[in-house]
């Protein structure tokens, strides 16, 4: 049976189809606007480190930094930069509070990730998705940052004890260093510098990571490159 249609229906019909594709089009537009979208300057930042802690390590002393030559760096607000250390499957923020299982790319290595924050009540195993970019290392890398008792500035890490060939058992944290910081009411990250430090040990290599920016950064700095090196002689 034909089915008879007024000039005036089949105009609706079509301004229906318009309307519901024109809203689709806007949802999907809208939803483009909130996607987190990584710059190239955060990617590439990344790469350079881990390039550059890689040239230090390839060096023939046995300790090295570059201290004299502290490595600009810059990390989106929304990014995470974390170190996987060889000998552990997983690590611990204390932004969020939570474990970061080492990512299948990194089983039996140790290596750098880029993870994105969700702002989701977790970022890493609360609420599991790929990181963005790891890079792994064939060395048996321990990654360490400063310690202290405040999540102001971008290290976040869980405290750990490492018994460093140099100084002994002291305390550190796990290397989580974030684009935006943990305290509300901090400014983000951004661009800073970065003091890099490499010494190989018997069964181990031990990279320090901390930023180079502040005076207090800067002599801290200072002071445990000249307290390691005086360990040497």
């Amino acid at each position: 049976m034909a089915i008879n249609l007024t000039p005036s229906a089949i105009i609706g019909i079509i301004l229906g189809v318009i309307i519901t594709l024109a809203s689709l089009a806007i949802g999907m537009g809208f939803m483009g606007l909130f996607e987190f979208v990584v710059d190239e300057g955060s990617v590439n930042n990344f790469h350079g480190l881990w390039a550059a802690v890689g040239a230090l390590i390839e060096k023939a002393e046995p300790f090295i930094s570059n201290l004299e030559n502290p490595r600009a760096f810059y990390l989106q607000d929304g990014l995470i930069l974390v170190g996987y250390n060889h000998n552990r499957d997983l690590e611990v923020t204390m932004c969020t509070g939570e474990p970061a299982t080492k990512p299948p790319q990194l089983f039996g290595k140790a290596g750098l990730c880029l993870h994105t924050a969700t702002k989701a009540g977790g970022d890493f195993d609360r609420d599991q998705h790929p990181p963005e970019d790891c890079l792994d290392f064939d060395e048996k890398i321990i990654f360490l940052a400063p310690s202290d008792d405040s999540m102001q500035g971008g290290f976040a890490g869980a405290k750990m004890s490492v018994k460093h060939p140099l100084t002994g058992n002291q305390e550190y944290e796990a290397l989580f260093l974030y684009g935006s910081e943990c305290d509300i009411g901090e400014p983000d990250l951004g661009s800073t510098r970065l003091y890099l430090e490499v010494f190989k040990g018997e069964d181990a290599i031990y990279v320090y990571i901390n930023e180079h920016a502040t005076n207090e950064q800067i002599k801290a700095n200072i002071e445990r490159y000249s307290k390691l090196k005086a360990e040497l002689v």
